[in-house]
């Protein structure tokens, strides 16, 4: 946009630079875009206040749309009428109990597949696996949080593992099979 340049050359110059390994593309549904207004506000002590403000942000915004997930899964697996539950999440009081035409009124009741019951998370191949995430990160200089962990266990790419090239590591996605919160709180156990 600033150079005024055709997006399909500025695409096809992107994935050149991908195929030469100069650059690494993941590509993204969707992304966040922020513009710098005030530079005072990233420089010095306010930049880390700053940072601090957005990490909870984000933090904020994926624990409102994990419990938006969960809460549209629910109302799937309901037994009661889809078309009323709906409308009363809208407040709207006067709907019909039964509507007659969603599938739970036909007599469909949805049951959604449930994750896959996994043995016991193995201590030491999770140790082992964490540990090349960990001495990259120290080369240069950072420090991986619990979370950042077990993302990378997980499998969920982030600016972090795009940097350090933990895609390509063994442990990347490991305990994909796991539920997030199971794996956290063994990485948690771990770091005790």
């Amino acid at each position: 946009q600033g150079y005024q340049a055709d997006r399909q050359r500025t695409v096809t110059a992107l994935d050149y630079f991908a195929d030469k390994g100069w650059i690494e593309l993941e590509s993204k549904q969707m992304t966040d875009v922020f513009r710098v207004l005030e530079l005072g506000a990233c420089q010095g002590d306010s930049a880390h206040l700053l940072s601090q403000e957005i990490h909870q942000l984000f933090l904020s915004k994926e624990e409102t749309e994990i419990n938006r997930v969960h809460a549209m899964l629910s109302l799937f697996e309901t037994n009661t009428c889809l078309s009323h539950r709906l409308a009363s999440y809208f407040a709207d009081e006067h709907a019909p109990a039964q509507c007659g035409h969603c599938s739970v009124c036909r007599g469909n009741v949805a049951v959604l597949p449930h994750a896959n019951v996994q043995g016991e998370i193995d201590l030491a191949l999770l140790q082992r696996v964490i540990k090349p995430l960990v001495e990259a990160a120290a080369k240069e200089g950072l420090v991986v949080s619990v979370e950042a962990m077990t993302r990378f266990l997980c499998g969920i790419a982030t600016p972090l593992t795009g940097r350090l090239r933990a895609g390509k590591m063994e442990g990347f996605g490991k305990f994909a099979k796991y539920p997030f919160d199971e794996v956290q709180t063994k990485v948690r156990s771990v770091g005790e």
